[in-house]
């Protein structure tokens, strides 16, 4: 599958305002009979402060992963292709005055920077801070009560971990093949060799006159998305493990009884869904006895021919999987399906005869336990003996 790389994205609108104006004229061949015009303002509204699960595809190093990742810089791909493009780090108030510069950054810190810490608080505490460069007034939706994250990072620290503005677009682009697009968003620092590493995406929004700092003191950052991740050593990679195998004969080490008698160990999908695991053997294994204990037949499931071996603690499958074979195998002929359905109604008929035979003979008083004949001989001069009577009466 062919995957394609572009340096940007640009949406068709960016966050702002924005006047729409329309026009209608109507008019009878050249005679112009009526003209109106009407002015609406729309805001359009991206994502501030807060990113949606959905909108993040996935994070490298993984969150919570050890390895060597010392060669590597850690990126964020964002499922919206023109979500970095959707603000400026420079501020302006048109829209069409923008630059199409991103807006987010991927900033990676060590334990030796060290990284400042994620706070999570109310939006008012990030607006209303002097330290915050962007736009100190809500948008659209917004709300003083929502929550977001912040980073309160030292102008020194943040001068050496973060990029330039003119950096931003070097670290930005859009990786697409034939079923998604992704916006792809890659630091500018690579991990330490041991350690643990925070990443931090963080919103530039108005905050160009701010990179590189200038001065001291702090500044805050929204954050946007933050994982950590731990490298080690660089024997820690598929290099390093493969050469510490120590290739042997495969073989179990303890041998079993039951696998000498030719059992095999097969996965098992019980009732409830829960997997497990079961011996089974099967009828043509050449071995001269079996573990399986003689039962008796008549049995009415495959479950009850399930036998648990204490010393193991798992289940013995071998006659139940037998019992069920042949089940399969029986329904399989046709004639044999046939003759055991004749069976069956044949059954059934008997039974429903025995039951009406058993009513009635209790309704005249006398006994069922006798011939056939003689008992419907007896029943039906029970019955039409009283009618005859009362005929003859008349």
């Amino acid at each position: 599958m062919p995957v394609t790389f572009q340096a940007y994205r640009h949406p068709a609108l960016q966050a702002g305002w924005y006047r729409l104006t329309a026009h209608q004229r109507i008019s009878r061949g050249e005679e112009l009979l009526a003209e109106f015009a009407d002015r609406i303002r729309v805001h359009a509204t991206v994502p501030r402060f807060t990113l949606t699960p959905e909108r993040i595809h996935s994070r490298h190093p993984a969150p919570g992963s050890t390895g060597d990742f010392s060669a590597v810089l850690p990126h964020i791909a964002l499922t919206s292709p023109t979500l970095p493009w959707l603000r400026e780090p420079a501020r302006s108030e048109t829209p069409g005055d923008r630059t199409g510069e991103p807006w987010l950054a991927l900033l990676v810190f060590d334990s030796s920077d060290p990284a400042p810490e994620v706070v999570t608080g109310p939006l008012s505490s990030l607006l209303g801070c002097e330290r915050y460069p962007g736009s100190p007034h809500a948008e659209t939706g917004e709300r003083p009560g929502d929550l977001c994250q912040w980073i309160d990072i030292d102008a020194q620290l943040l001068a050496k971990v973060a990029p330039e503005v003119d950096e931003l677009r070097w670290l930005t682009h859009v990786r697409s093949d034939d079923q998604e697009a992704l916006a792809v968003v890659v630091a500018n620092r690579l991990p330490p060799t041991d350690g643990v590493t925070t990443c931090c995406l963080v919103s530039l929004e108005g905050a160009a006159h701010v990179l590189p700092p200038e001065g001291e003191g702090d500044v805050r950052l929204p954050v946007l998305e933050a994982w950590t991740f731990s490298s080690a050593t660089d024997t820690e990679n598929f290099a390093g493990l493969m050469s510490r195998l120590c290739p042997k004969t495969l073989r179990i080490h303890e041998p079993r009884p039951e696998l000498e008698h030719g059992y095999a160990l097969l996965e098992h999908t019980l009732r409830q869904g829960a997997l497990s695991a079961s011996w089974y053997r099967g009828p043509l294994i050449p071995t001269d006895a079996s573990r399986t204990r003689a039962v008796p037949a008549g049995n009415d499931s495959a479950d009850e021919l399930l036998r648990y071996d204490r010393h193991t603690g798992m289940f013995d499958v071998s006659l139940a999987a037998a019992w069920q074979l042949g089940r399969l195998l029986a329904l399989a002929d046709p004639e044999l399906s046939v003759q055991i359905a004749n069976w069956k109604a044949s059954g059934h008929r008997a039974q429903n005869q025995a039951s009406d035979r058993k009513l009635l003979a209790d309704r005249v008083g006398i006994e069922a336990d006798q011939p056939a004949a003689d008992l419907q001989a007896q029943i039906a001069e029970a019955l039409v003996k009283p009618v005859v009577e009362r005929l003859v009466r008349r």
